[in-house]
């Protein structure tokens, strides 16, 4: 299973990394300061989330429901891309360790997601509950 789960976030970084560099927008035109998450599939199932954005290099996450309710930090090795019109990825290290890797859709309201260190791997699926 941990295999497969490579697999997929390896086809998506190159997916991604095929993407002209024109259509990259690094930090600048994602259309949200603000998006509150839920994940319906994955580790983190039920699991909701809200980001803030608070710079082009800097964001705060919260755990709102599930197994992170009442934890929150502020992550400051963050890059957001525009991907498309409706698709933003937003990518931080955080200071325990974790790459979290989230992309959401502003038009369909899908998230996706990877959470993974040098032992665990999580591909995560979900969808957005305030866009702000």
């Amino acid at each position: 299973m941990n295999k497969l789960f490579t697999k997929i976030s390896v086809i998506l970084l190159a997916a991604i990394s095929l993407l002209p560099f024109s259509s990259l927008s690094m930090a600048h035109g994602h259309d949200f300061s603000s998006v509150t998450y839920t994940w319906t599939e994955g580790a983190f199932k039920g699991g909701k989330y809200k980001l803030d954005i608070l710079g082009e290099k800097k964001l705060k996450w919260e755990g709102l429901a599930g197994p992170e309710k009442d934890m929150s930090a502020i992550e400051e090795k963050v890059s957001i891309i525009k991907l498309d019109d409706n698709r933003t990825l937003i990518t931080w290290l955080e200071a325990v360790g974790y790459t979290v890797t989230v992309i959401v859709n502003t038009k369909s309201g899908d998230v996706h997601g990877v959470v993974s260190n040098q032992k665990e791997h999580y591909m995560l699926v979900g969808k957005t509950d305030k866009l702000k």
